[in-house]
């Protein structure tokens, strides 16, 4: 497959490399723990990806996304420089999807309609950073990207 056809689809980059951040900004679907999800009372889902698709809270959403995503950038830009590792050049690239994201969320309806989308169907956005010393919930629940590693191996990378 082709690079534009992967990314569409969504690619895995397997990199140790960590975020400060770690995968609090990103618009990847976590799955609460099950133990913790049955024992509340009412459970509330207040992620930026939930929130996006509010009316006018999207819109705001969308704007504070790209602010997170400038920030990464620019975050993971300087690490690059200081470490020479290459794993911080493919947390900018996720932070330009969220940018990305973040721009098509704060606009009007279009943007409501895609958020809502994207909560029902998707699992994450465009790139996936996957460390498998650290994994999240989203890594957990596709037991660590061994699907996609035997289904579409030129989508699963290492950095």
């Amino acid at each position: 497959m082709s690079l534009a056809t992967d990314l569409l689809e969504g690619i895995v980059v397997e990199s140790r490399t960590k975020s400060l951040t770690g995968p609090l900004f990103y618009s990847d679907k976590t799955y609460p723990d099950r133990e913790e999800y049955f024992h509340a009372a009412i459970h509330c889902d207040l992620s930026l990806n939930a929130l996006a698709t509010y009316h006018v809270i999207g819109i705001a959403v969308g704007i504070t996304r790209m602010a997170l995503a400038v920030i990464h950038t620019i975050g993971h830009s300087f690490a690059a420089l200081v470490t020479f590792d290459k794993g911080h050049c493919f947390h900018v690239a996720k932070g330009a999807c969220e940018f990305l994201r973040g721009f098509i969320e704060s606009i009007p309806f279009v943007g409501r309609k895609f958020a809502t989308w994207y909560y029902e169907h998707g699992m994450w956005w465009m790139i996936k950073i996957y460390n498998p010393n650290a994994p999240d919930s989203l890594d957990l629940h596709t037991n660590h990207w061994s699907y996609l590693k035997q289904r579409r191996p030129t989508a699963y990378v290492v950095a």
